[in-house]
């Protein structure tokens, strides 16, 4: 599960224009400056005829609503969805957006202006904020319906910058400056005199550093008026897509659909942790649930929801065992911290002197780039492609399908989800300590804490208080039949109970299982060999939530362990309600970040 993409669309929704602009520039060449010419155009003259290349001050002037419909898509996550504008002059303007996972799992967002208030809804977290500062400014200058007529009462501060090229094109560049916000640059078509593109550090991003760029390009007329049919967005979280299909000028739109949806405040508002927690039980079928909130090392709040079992109605307790799934990851990157710490792995040797029997095409993968998901090995919908059906897995086997897999990208090009790379890191476990991955997680880690409730997968064993586990399919909760007996599940095979997890979180807190500058390696976004940066680090995703920095990742399974390091908060929900591919959507997440709200100062 990936809660940051939740994030990343509605910072996506504040910077798509509120009324169409240009074609672009080809994306991904850096623009060159070249010399003005001495009949260059004024920023005024720029200007106008931007206006006129998009049909006139007159045409646009004709228009009172605009409905924009389309797909959306993340091509390096597989992810895609619809997404959808509606427009209403002279300020109103709502964005919504739904998004599907490769596996099924469901992301819905909307961010609105009507006029007065703006707000911003994360459907699927049930988080409803008001929008301020910054944020408020953005998307009142976005809902502005004649927003290309009134630039210069908007960006009261603008310079020309002079002549850019990209490619085979040209463009002028002007800086605007907002009343309230950070600077943008625009680059106009030195031709046609469309806006091309444009640069510009995104209000309320996740991401704390780095610009965003829209593109705009595929052209066509509605109404007398041109609009971009694609945009393409490129931020320092993601590359995105944006294709609209449907755009409609003059249809009849309510006021009431850009107000702020009430509906939404049921579980934002309740009181206590608890209403919180059995509210989403309900609505999202949970059967069971544990919970633990830490707070400078000591437990405030530890408890057990619903049923471990619902043949038998066994309750949840707190030390009721779940499976983790990929909250197993975290294990297997301090585990191979613990070997670097040792000396006996360094981050950046490639796999190849630890796994001597790779492919050739495995030879430029480092360690590094297995803890960070950036080998280009096989997506988490692809990998081990060869073993499809089989229940009973041998390390020999799945090392051979790996090596069978397709490459996707040339190490260190981007990132990808890869649970091929942490099965691979088991391996190198193995190799460079001695021991077997579960042996070596037993004696390093389970042993010493007293976390005597944690094991790694075992079919054959019989686990005291381990919750069965349940997804839903027609409609309705089924067993989840994850029935798979794997010989080094070093990608997804940790059982635990939240009572144990807490002393693995206090264990990280006090730097008792690797040293505190081996976290801080963890805790960094990993760096692409663009000099891009993706926000995840060592097992765990990297993140900021409303300014409080988050370290967090989520399991297949529906689990969740979330730390907010700088409020020393830990919130871990550990639910018996998880996918199963090829079902509907099941939605377990983003319920760390609910019950968090209720412990941070400022919210969330």
């Amino acid at each position: 599960m990936k809660r940051g993409l939740t994030i990343i669309l509605l910072s996506l929704i504040t910077v798509v224009p509120a009324t169409p602009q240009g074609a672009r520039q080809k994306a991904g060449i850096r623009p060159q400056r070249v010399e003005a010419s001495q009949s260059a155009p004024t920023l005024n003259q720029i200007l106008d005829k931007y206006i006129h290349a998009l049909g006139g001050e007159a045409a646009l002037g004709k228009l009172t609503t605009c409905v924009m419909k389309g797909s959306i898509e993340i091509p390096a996550s597989g992810v895609s969805g619809s997404f959808e504008i509606y427009s209403k002059a002279p300020n109103k303007q709502v964005q919504s957006s739904r998004l599907i996972t490769s596996n099924g799992h469901e992301f819905e967002n909307s961010r609105g202006f009507n006029g007065e208030v703006g707000w911003s809804l994360n459907a699927t977290q049930n988080k409803l904020s008001e929008l301020s500062g910054k944020e408020l400014a953005a998307v009142k200058r976005e809902a502005e319906f004649y927003r290309e007529i009134k630039l210069k009462e908007l960006y009261p501060r603008m310079t020309l910058k002079g002549k850019v090229r990209a490619g085979a094109r040209e463009a002028y560049v002007i800086e605007a400056t907002p009343v309230e916000g950070n600077p943008e640059k625009w680059y106009f078509d030195t031709g046609t005199g469309l806006l091309v593109r444009k640069t510009f550090v995104q209000e309320g991003s996740r991401v704390e550093q780095g610009k965003s760029q829209i593109y705009l390009e595929d052209y066509r007329e509605v109404n007398g008026v041109k609009l971009p049919f694609t945009l393409r967005i490129s931020s320092p979280e993601a590359k995105l897509i944006v294709k609209f299909n449907e755009i409609e000028h003059n249809v009849p739109i309510e006021d009431a659909k850009f107000n702020r949806p009430e509906s939404a405040v049921d579980t934002a508002s309740v009181a206590t942790v608890d209403e919180y927690i059995q509210v989403e039980m309900r609505k999202r079928r949970i059967p069971g649930l544990a919970l633990v909130v830490i707070k400078n090392g000591e437990i405030v709040k530890i408890e057990g929801y619903g049923f471990a079992n619902l043949e038998h109605d066994t309750p949840v307790t707190p030390d009721t065992v779940f499976e983790l799934a990929s909250v197993t990851k975290q294990f297997t990157a301090t585990a191979i911290m613990s070997l670097v710490e040792e000396g006996r792995i360094k981050l950046d040797d490639p796999i190849i002197k630890y796994l001597p029997r790779s492919p050739r095409k495995w030879v430029g993968i480092t360690v590094r780039h297995l803890l960070t998901h950036t080998a280009g090995l096989a997506d988490l919908d692809n990998g081990f492609a060869s073993l499809p059906g089989k229940i009973d897995l041998t390390t020999a086997e799945m090392f051979k399908s790996a090596a069978e897999d397709p490459m996707s990208f040339s190490p260190g090009a981007k990132y990808q989800y890869s649970d091929v790379g942490y099965f691979l890191l088991g391996m190198i476990i193995e190799k460079a300590s001695g021991q077997r991955y579960r042996d070596f997680l037993a004696e390093r880690f389970f042993k010493p804490l007293g976390m005597t409730s944690t094991s790694v997968l075992d079919q054959w064993a019989v686990v005291k208080n381990r919750a069965a586990g349940y997804t839903i399919l027609n409609g309705q909760l089924v067993n989840i039949r994850r029935v798979y007996q794997v010989e080094l599940p070093s990608h997804f095979g940790i059982f635990s109970t939240v009572r144990d997890l807490v002393k693995w979180d206090n264990a990280l807190a006090t730097v008792k299982v690797v040293k505190e500058s081996s976290l801080a390696t963890m805790w960094t976004p990993v760096k692409l060999n663009n000099g891009g940066a993706y926000p995840y680090g060592f097992g765990w995703e990297i993140g900021v939530e409303n300014g409080h920095k988050t370290i967090s990742h989520g399991g297949y399974t529906g689990t969740e362990y979330t730390r907010f390091p700088d409020d020393k908060l830990t919130v871990i929900v550990l639910t018996n309600l998880g996918l199963h591919n090829g079902d509907e959507p099941v939605d377990s997440w983003g319920l760390t970040l609910g019950v968090a709200r209720r412990y941070l100062s400022g919210g969330l």
